[in-house]
């Protein structure tokens, strides 16, 4: 910690990706190969399809070494399962920016089954099955080991549920 203080966000990005090795050595030449696209302001990280990871000086000086390995490991994870694509197949080619959230989580619960030996260094915020997804009002209660597919369909099923509840009439107190 102490010396994570005295490091620039890229170092501490550049440490991070070693520190992955650890606990996912066969992912290497796929975190090696991510072009690093510094961008503040975006608050975590992302990737492209074409295997550029954005990244937020900020958010990975906050979480530190450690969390930041997650996050490597994560991001590289969605290029490996191929998740952009995998997200056109589900919502086609004009995805409203809620089918693209929605898919985007389906996808992070995936990716955090997958990296079950770091779920010590998830971040704090990070999707994973059993979470509350304030936003929506829901939890993310669903089985192990689906598919994305599967997760956004679970997914959209259940916020449609909560939604018809809703506009359900409720009975009068008498």
């Amino acid at each position: 910690p102490e010396a994570e203080e005295r490091m620039t966000p890229r170092q501490l990005l550049g440490q991070a990706r070693v520190h992955t090795f650890e606990y996912v050595p066969y992912l290497a030449s796929y975190i090696y190969s991510l072009r690093e696209q510094e961008t503040p302001g975006i608050g975590t990280a992302a990737v492209a399809e074409a295997g550029n990871l954005y990244w937020d000086p900020a958010f990975v000086t906050k979480i530190g070494r450690d969390q930041t390995a997650y996050l490597v490991a994560h991001e590289v994870l969605h290029g490996i399962f191929q998740h952009h694509s995998r997200s056109r197949e589900i919502m086609g080619e004009k995805p409203t920016a809620f089918q693209k959230f929605v898919c985007n989580v389906a996808a992070d619960l995936v990716i955090e089954q997958t990296l079950h030996m770091m779920r010590h260094l998830r971040p704090e915020g990070a999707v994973h099955l059993g979470c509350e997804v304030q936003a929506w009002g829901i939890t993310l209660d669903f089985p192990e080991n689906k598919s994305m597919q599967e997760y956004y369909r679970l997914i959209m099923e259940k916020l449609q549920q909560q939604q018809q509840d809703k506009e359900q009439p409720q009975p009068q107190q008498q």
